[in-house]
C-alpha cells in the first residue's frame, strides 16, 4: 500500500502578522473599541451609547452594500446621497397626496432604483467613467430634489406607526431596533451570494479583468447595469430606515453618507480598482466609521472638523492597506 498521499509535513503555525495583514479591517475595529473605551471612561460600551452605534451603523451599512457591489465592478456610485434625498423627497411629495405608508415606501423605492438603472446604463453603454456619470446624475437629482420638495422637513410618523405594527415581534432585541434587522440580513443574503452564486462569482469576475470575463460568456455591462441598480435600491432601502430612526427629515440631509458608504467599503478591505472584497468587510467598516464619528461626538469634536478627520483618516487607510498587500503580495512571492 502507497503512503504517497500522506502528508509528514509540520503543521502551520500562527503568524500574528499574517493575520493583521489578512484582517485589518477587524483588527482596525476591535482597536478602535479599546481606544474610544479607554478614553471616554467607559461611556463609549454603555448599552444606550453601544445601541445608538448599531441603529446608526445600520443605515450607512445598508447603503454601503450597494456601494460595495459597484465598487467590485471596478466603479463608484456618488449618486447615493442624492438618491437617498431623492427617496426623502418622493416619500415626501406622496404622504402630502394622501399616499398610504406601504405606496409611499414601495414609490420611495422605485425612484432611487430608477436612477440607478440609468447610471448603470450609461456607465454599460458608453466609455464615460462611473465617477462622472455618477457625479453629473447626483447634481441633476439634487436639483430634481430641491425643486420639487425644498428644504422643508416632513414628518414620516406614519411609516414608524406602519413598520413598528409588523414589526412588533422584533421588540425583544430593543425598541427601533429593525433598522439593524435589515441590515443584517441584506448583509447575509450578499454574503452568501457574493460567495456561491453564479452572480457574485461574475461581478467578481468583471471587477477583476473585465475583458476575460467578457470573452469567458459573463455579459460585463448586464452586472454593471445590475449592481447599479441595486445601489439605488440600497439607497432608497437606507433612506426609509433613515426616516424611521429619524422620524423626520429633509431631502438634502445625509449628504454626509457619499464619503461614509466609500470609506466603510475601502476600511472593510474592497479594492477601489475591483474584482476584491468581502461584504462582511464591510459590514464591519460601517461599524468602524460609525464608532469614530460617536467617539467624536462624545469628545464634543466640531462637527465642522469631523468630515476632515475622517477625510484624513480614509487617506491614511487607504495607503496602509495598499502597503499591506503589497507585502502580502511579496511575502507570498518569497513562500514560493
Amino acid at each position: 500500500m502507497s503512503d504517497t498521499n500522506i502528508d509528514f509535513s509540520e503543521p502551520k503555525r500562527f503568524d500574528f502578522l499574517d493575520f493583521v495583514r489578512n484582517n485589518s479591517h477587524l483588527v482596525t475595529l476591535l482597536s478602535l473599541m479599546v481606544i474610544a473605551t479607554i478614553i471616554t471612561r467607559g461611556l463609549f460600551i454603555r448599552p444606550d451609547n453601544l445601541f445608538s452605534v448599531i441603529i446608526r451603523a445600520s443605515i450607512l451599512g445598508t447603503l454601503a452594500i450597494g456601494q460595495t457591489l459597484v465598487i467590485l465592478t471596478a466603479g463608484i456610485d456618488l449618486c447615493i446621497a442624492a438618491n437617498l434625498g431623492l427617496t426623502i423627497a418622493t416619500m415626501s411629495l406622496f404622504l402630502r397626496l394622501g399616499q398610504g405608508p406601504l405606496a409611499v415606501m414601495i414609490l420611495g423605492l422605485l425612484a432611487p432604483t430608477l436612477i440607478g438603472f440609468i447610471n448603470g446604463q450609461i456607465v454599460a453603454r458608453t466609455r464615460v467613467p462611473p465617477f462622472i456619470v455618477t457625479l453629473g446624475m447626483s447634481l441633476i437629482v439634487w436639483s430634481i430634489n430641491l425643486a420639487a420638495v425644498g428644504a422643508h422637513a416632513t414628518v414620516f410618523y406614519d411609516i414608524q406607526v406602519f413598520i413598528d405594527k409588523y414589526t412588533g415581534f422584533l421588540s425583544f432585541l430593543g425598541a427601533n431596533s429593525f433598522p439593524a434587522v435589515v441590515w443584517i440580513i441584506a448583509t447575509v443574503f450578499w454574503v452568501l451570494m457574493l460567495r456561491y452564486s453564479r452572480l457574485g462569482h461574475n461581478i467578481y469576475a468583471t471587477g477583476g479583468k473585465e475583458k476575460a470575463a467578457f470573452f469567458s460568456g459573463v455579459k460585463t455591462g448586464r452586472i454593471k447595469v445590475l449592481v447599479y441598480t441595486l445601489s439605488g435600491l440600497f439607497a432608497g432601502l437606507g433612506a426609509i430606515l433613515y426616516a424611521y430612526k429619524l422620524g423626520g427629515t429633509n431631502p438634502v440631509a445625509g449628504k454626509e453618507f457619499v464619503l461614509e458608504t466609500i470609506a466603510a467599503t475601502v476600511i472593510g478591505g474592497t479594492s477601489l480598482f475591483g474584482g476584491e472584497g468581502k461584504m462582511l468587510g464591510t459590514l464591519i467598516g460601517a461599524l468602524v466609521m460609525t464608532i469614530l464619528i460617536n467617539f467624536m461626538n462624545i469628545m464634543n469634536v466640531n462637527p465642522f472638523l469631523q468630515q476632515a478627520i475622517i477625510g484624513s483618516i480614509f487617506i491614511v487607510f487607504v495607503y496602509m492597506l495598499n502597503r499591506i498587500r503589497t507585502i502580502r503580495l511579496k511575502s507570498l512571492y518569497e513562500r514560493e
